[in-house]
């Protein structure tokens, strides 16, 4: 989770900073590269709830909730991360449809870039194959309407 109050943007714009723990490191106190892909998930989650699209399924009794899922990254690491680094998270979202969500993932600390992902989420409900359900029709709609009210 973001571990900064500051939490900024829209539906397709999204900012947080989080400060790298010591669980994050390896014993040279460099970020172990797996940490942040639950960094980034967590980044996620925090933007999906920030505007309103995202509830935990057993958290809001809705059991047959079809939570978006990480199905795919493309990870461009560009310099490591240290113990104490203050980073910069921003997520942009690039296309949504039905079944998925792309995004573009940023992370830097003082202006230096750190790593660029391509992200994808897919639907996952519980008993089928990830990508195979459409997303909650709610999450869907939402989305489609802030993405669309940002194009000219």
């Amino acid at each position: 989770m973001c571990n900064q109050r500051e939490i900024t943007g829209d539906a397709v714009n999204f900012h947080c900073e989080r400060r790298v723990l010591f669980q994050d490191c390896d014993a040279a106190k460099i970020v172990f590269y797996p940490r942040y892909m639950e960094m980034l998930d967590d980044v996620v989650e925090d933007w999906l709830r920030e505007i309103g699209v995202w509830g935990y399924p057993l958290a809001n009794g809705d059991s047959d909730c079809n939570r978006p899922q990480l199905t795919k990254a493309e990870i461009d690491f560009q310099h490591p991360s240290q113990l104490g680094d203050n980073l910069q998270f921003a997520l942009t979202l690039q296309k949504v449809d039905e079944y998925r969500i792309w995004l573009l993932a940023s992370v830097s600390c003082h202006d230096e870039s750190r790593l660029k992902v391509k992200l994808e989420l897919a639907s996952a409900a519980r008993g089928e194959q990830i990508g195979r359900s459409a997303l909650p029709h709610a999450m869907y709609q939402s989305l489609v309407a802030q993405f669309a009210a940002t194009k000219p």
